[in-house]
């Protein structure tokens, strides 16, 4: 019989983007009881050809296209509810009250609230299933562990024989009869790997310190949902750089390592297809600007006998030397913590350099009274510090607040009624 191991992929998709609570968030609690369960997305569901065959399930998020992170694995499978038909039209509304007549049965809460009720503002909560298994052991990881179809990234396990992560599904099931099986069976059996005991929380442990879980307020590039567009960023920079030239001489000097200027600086957006075009009389600077994307636009064909990759690097280089051939010349790409790109796998790579967000967020946050009577600086310092941290867990910190915010609104209503 098949067996296999199941990628979770945990916060993604458009259904979070409204005020939806994810219901993978249960896979990082423990109910009431004490007891570890799985949401298998994208709807708990599964195809019948997988029942019975899941051995474990590796919680997951993805960094980029090429990277997964694993979070957590759950091992110890109990599958509750078994599917023979596709999970559509009255199969859902069967599997739902199924799943209702569990929650009671088995009295699963969190917080003291079952899951139909802390749900219950989402759409299609009325045919939704809320477990797809029960699982005996639930450990986080206890050090970064990430796993890639890209053959050079020497940081990552690389998966030889999986082509490409699924870019729409978030689910992949990796069978026993693939070289990636073998690498992740070592990966959940090695206790190294993974904190001592299940140290997954209960609601009520989280809800005594509310400082956890308040919701940040959002600003307007979230609002207008711009806050992974590169052109967006691209402009932002440009405004707040033009805004403070002498704070921009600074920051060429303390982030980018550039100094001496030269006659009024020019700051030109999408010259030559390049983000960021800075001059002077003395010097030129090339930033590129990127998200969650990664070098692309190939420019040439790739040269026989090398196994470099011809892109816009090279596209921008040839550009700049040939128009400001007497000037000092500066390539940056700017990228979030967590785009892990590998300048050396591209020619003319090496004359870049990586500047993460996180060292601007730093240089900006510390400099911030500088720009006091700049209209649009903070919210330009909330938008950068998205994308500050090691992986993009936005999608997950908002999932996490919005469970414990439902779970606190629901009993302080109830306990309203209760005086009334």
């Amino acid at each position: 019989m098949t067996k296999e191991i199941l990628l979770n992929i945990m916060y993604t998709g458009t259904y979070l983007e409204g005020t939806n609570i994810g219901h993978e968030i249960i896979n990082l609690f423990r109910d009431d009881n004490g007891n570890n369960y799985i949401y298998v997305l994208p709807y708990g569901s599964m195809s019948k050809i997988h029942n019975n065959t899941v051995e474990s399930i590796l919680l997951v998020r993805r960094c980029n296209s090429k990277i997964i992170e694993i979070l957590a694995k759950a091992t110890g499978l109990k599958q509750i509810p078994y599917f023979d038909k596709p999970y559509v039209g009255e199969e859902r509304k069967r599997q739902h009250q199924l799943q209702v007549e569990y929650v009671d049965k088995n009295n699963v809460t969190y917080g003291g609230l079952k899951p139909y009720k802390i749900f219950e503002n989402n759409d299609g909560n009325d045919v939704c299933i809320y477990t797809t298994f029960k699982a005996d052991i639930v450990k986080k990881v206890a050090k970064p562990i990430y796993i890639t179809t890209d053959s050079t990234n020497k940081d990552c396990y690389f998966m030889e024989d999986i082509e490409h992560f699924p870019s729409q599904s978030p689910k992949m099931y990796i069978t026993d009869d693939t070289k990636s099986y073998k690498i992740l069976e070592d990966i959940i059996n090695d206790e190294s790997n993974w904190e001592d005991k299940n140290n997954t929380p209960k609601v009520k442990d989280i809800l005594k310190n509310k400082e956890i879980y308040e919701e940040d307020k959002n600003n307007f590039i979230e609002i207008i949902k711009q806050e992974y567009d590169e052109l967006t960023y691209s402009n932002l920079f440009a405004y707040i750089f033009s805004s403070n030239i002498p704070v921009f001489y600074k920051f060429a000097q303390e982030v980018l390592g550039i100094e001496n200027f030269d006659g009024d600086l020019l700051i030109e957006r999408e010259k030559a297809n390049i983000d960021l075009l800075l001059t002077d009389n003395k010097n030129v600077i090339v930033i590129e600007n990127k998200i969650k994307s990664s070098i692309n636009g190939v420019c040439d064909r790739h040269n026989i006998g090398s196994e470099l990759i011809q892109s816009q690097l090279k596209k921008y280089q040839k550009y700049v030397e040939t128009h400001y051939s007497s000037n000092n010349k500066y390539y940056f790409i700017f990228a979030p913590n967590y785009n892990h790109i590998n300048l050396d796998n591209y020619e003319c790579g090496k004359n870049y350099k990586l500047i993460v967000f996180k060292k601007i967020y730093d240089f900006f946050e510390q400099n911030k009274k500088l720009y006091k009577n700049v209209p649009y600086f903070s919210e330009f310092l909330f938008a950068l510090k998205k994308h500050i941290k090691p992986v993009d867990s936005s999608h997950e910190e908002n999932m996490y607040k919005r469970f414990c915010n439902a779970i606190e609104e629901i009993k302080s209503k109830e306990k309203s009624i209760k005086w009334l």
